[in-house]
């Protein structure tokens, strides 16, 4: 049964308001945290050290972090991928007119690191390998983490990568809105933590020459030392710091690491990049 554009383009469609739903509790995620920090809960501190030119920073967490930033953060996850697997329902329901309770059980929005992972995740289940469309299969593809890198190797174009297929999909939004997903669903709440950054300058040139070393790895517990100013000659009128606030589960994925409700935009973003990507990518391959 061929799909209305229409109906997958309607704004009152389950996953585009579950999208809407996302923004709403991203909204709640950022005064949540604008709040904590207010409130002077977390802070970095000078400490003064017996060696000449060097002064230390540490990190003080006066209270824990208040769970609905968990909770906050569940529920948008929650909302994004449900908005996926949505979509993904809707086209196979649309197609084929009528769904049995297993065949709509198997309608997933795959997230997969590889070809591979990918191919598998249609083909394993029989039910889901009969019910997803080659239409349907083309548009999701387009959507993983994979698929530019795949597009380059299959047509020959010579890009120097040095990363995995799987290194380089840590970094996707849609991965880790998938695994924090499964986090939150069954397991835990997502975690979160405090990641000092911080920056210096100078008032004038007057040839102080100083560095500022991070110290140890994050995220830093109360009292850790955090980073190391050291130098000679006049010393920085001023060090500038600011307290993110992260999750610890995505944290090493990062060299530095974005704080959490900017974080969060980028994965509501993207879902909303990939769904319209979906949407459009099907409608072109059904008409062929």
């Amino acid at each position: 049964m061929k799909v209305n554009s229409a109906y997958l383009l309607d704004p009152g469609q389950a996953w585009w308001l579950k999208c809407d739903h996302a923004n709403t509790h991203s909204g709640q995620l950022a005064a949540l945290c604008r709040d904590f920090r207010t409130r002077g809960a977390l802070e970095v501190v000078e400490r003064t050290t017996s060696r000449p030119g060097v002064t230390e920073f540490v990190f003080r967490q006066h209270e824990p972090f208040p769970p609905e930033i968990s909770l906050a953060v569940g529920d948008v996850l929650h909302a994004l991928r449900s908005a996926l697997d949505s979509l993904v329902y809707g086209i196979v329901l649309s197609e084929r007119g009528e769904l049995s309770e297993s065949e709509e059980r198997a309608c997933q929005f795959p997230i997969a690191a590889t070809p591979t992972m990918f191919d598998k995740f249609i083909t394993e289940r029989k039910v889901r390998d009969r019910i997803y469309s080659e239409p349907l299969r083309k548009a999701l593809s387009r959507a993983q983490p994979f698929y530019w890198r795949e597009f380059t190797r299959l047509n020959y174009l010579e890009i120097p990568v040095n990363e995995s297929y799987e290194d380089s999909a840590r970094n996707h939004p849609l991965c880790q809105i998938a695994e924090l997903s499964n986090i939150d669903k069954h397991r835990r709440l997502p975690a979160a933590a405090a990641w000092p950054a911080l920056r210096y300058y100078m008032s004038d040139e007057s040839g102080g020459r100083y560095s500022l070393t991070p110290v140890g790895p994050a995220p830093w517990v109360d009292g850790a030392v955090v980073a190391r100013l050291s130098g000679e000659g006049r010393r920085p009128t001023a060090v500038v710091h600011e307290c993110h606030i992260a999750l610890v589960d995505v944290a090493h994925w990062y060299e530095s690491t974005t704080d959490l409700p900017d974080l969060v935009a980028s994965w509501i973003e993207r879902t909303t990049y990939t769904l319209s990507l979906v949407v459009q990518s099907y409608l072109q391959a059904e008409s062929k």
